[in-house]
């Protein structure tokens, strides 16, 4: 008898959550213009459990986690819908856009 996963986030075992946690530590930082300032880098903590956009790419969303970031992305020719919380058509009023992130109600 196969038994379900006691902990998962949005359909994802731990072991996934932490190997695509682990492939998205390079987006720890946004690079800014010519010469590289560093704006401040999206952050889950003290956030709500749950979907984000990401600041300033509506082809990718944040998933916070007990505090955890992940970010995952759509297809090259897809954007982030907040309302649906899947990848959709580009344009879609719905979609993730400016340079907040903004949770995904």
């Amino acid at each position: 008898i196969n038994k379900p996963e006691k902990y998962t986030f949005f359909g994802l075992k731990f072991q996934q959550i932490i190997s695509i946690m682990m492939a998205n530590m390079v987006n720890i930082c946004i690079c800014d213009g010519e010469g590289g300032e560093v704006k401040e880098a999206p952050s889950c903590t003290a956030k709500p459990n749950g979907s984000y956009c990401y600041p300033g790419d509506p082809n990718k969303r944040i998933l916070c986690l007990l505090g955890i970031l992940l970010v995952t992305s759509c297809p090259p020719d897809q954007e982030f819908n907040c309302k649906s919380k899947m990848c959709g058509n580009i344009g879609n009023p719905n979609n993730c856009k400016g340079d907040q992130m903004t949770p995904c109600l």
